[in-house]
């Protein structure tokens, strides 16, 4: 045995090293290491109760050893049977996934039949001038079993929000003889991404409007640290 970091060395062997004079127990001791590190077992040379004892325990080290090997290669191979059955269990949950999953062969299949029940909510908002905001939100609920196509939401071309540019603000502003700077407003809402709070802005116009109820009007002098702070805070309120 060699290249071993340790060795068991047991008290029963006591008796035969007090048998011994503290040289040869050296002597014995040094072999014992040696035969543990390197593998060299002790010269023939040495005395014959020192290469006795040594034979003793030279075979306890190698049944120790024997003993630790085959543990370690048990647990190597309990370890591996644990992995493998481990991954034979993803595999077969991820089949039972794709084979429970359904799907539209036929694009017929999943389209909304007579059974269809459309509901649609319209909220209309106008203004006193001549500008006029609709948001439609169409909610389709499908009665038919078939595919995954349960229940589907509409999306309509005024859930999607299209930022203005600068020059629409201005000219929306002006038409309404507003005193918010369509400036600072657009500075504003391009700086934080066209939110309100933390979600996404609707509609720009009915923005502009929010600020001419909250009093953001076009003051040329610098604003307090107060106003600024309530100017945030408006922010979160609801629109118009």
């Amino acid at each position: 045995m060699a290249g071993m970091k340790s060795f068991i060395v047991f008290c029963d062997r006591l008796n035969e090293l007090e048998m011994l004079t503290d040289e040869q127990a050296g002597k014995l001791m040094k072999a014992l290491f040696r035969y543990a590190s390197t593998g060299d077992v002790i010269s023939d040379s040495e005395d014959v109760a020192v290469k006795l004892i040594f034979s003793v325990m030279k075979s306890a080290i190698d049944e120790n050893c024997t003993k630790y090997n085959n543990r370690c290669e048990k647990n190597r191979q309990i370890a591996l049977e644990r992995e493998a059955k481990r991954r034979a269990e993803r595999a077969r949950d991820n089949t039972n996934v794709h084979e429970t999953a359904p799907t539209c062969t036929n694009v017929n299949e999943c389209a909304p039949k007579s059974t269809n029940v459309t509901y649609t909510d319209t909220d209309t908002d106008t203004d006193t001038d001549t500008d006029t905001d609709t948001d439609t939100d169409i909610i389709i609920i499908n009665n038919n079993n078939k595919g995954d196509c349960k229940g589907e939401r509409a999306h309509t071309p005024a859930e999607q929000f299209v930022k203005p540019t600068i020059e629409q603000v201005r000219a929306y502003c002006k038409s309404r003889n507003s005193q918010v700077n369509p400036d600072r407003f657009f500075d504003y809402y391009e700086s934080n991404g066209w939110k309100v709070g933390r979600n996404m802005m609707k509609d720009w116009k009915a923005a502009v409007r929010n600020w001419e109820t909250n009093g953001f009007k076009n003051d040329p002098e610098p604003s307090t640290a107060m106003e600024d702070y309530q100017f945030v805070i408006n922010q979160f309120l609801p629109l118009d």
